[in-house]
């Protein structure tokens, strides 16, 4: 499987205040978008995903196309993986 340079970037790096731009999938309409809910920064994001646990309600909640939530929850599943276990 090939990855994005967005994506291996993301997955690589601790997240300490990374940006939703930072995940792939997030292009600055959704990012506008999750600015406008009140989610600035990929960690909040996090969040509700564990929070969420399921891909299906974490991309409805996200309110993005299915490809690009898809994107997010991978990427976030992928740097929860390595950095946290």
């Amino acid at each position: 499987m090939s990855v994005s340079k967005v994506y291996a970037d993301f997955v690589s790096t601790p997240m300490l205040n990374n940006s939703i731009r930072a995940l792939p999938g997030i292009g600055p309409v959704y990012e506008q978008s999750l600015k406008q809910n009140g989610i600035f920064c990929a960690e909040q994001l996090l969040v509700q995903l564990l929070v969420l646990k399921n891909q299906k309600e974490f991309v409805n909640w996200l309110g993005i196309s299915p490809h690009c939530g898809k994107q997010v929850h991978d990427a976030l599943l992928e740097w929860r993986r390595r950095f946290i276990g």
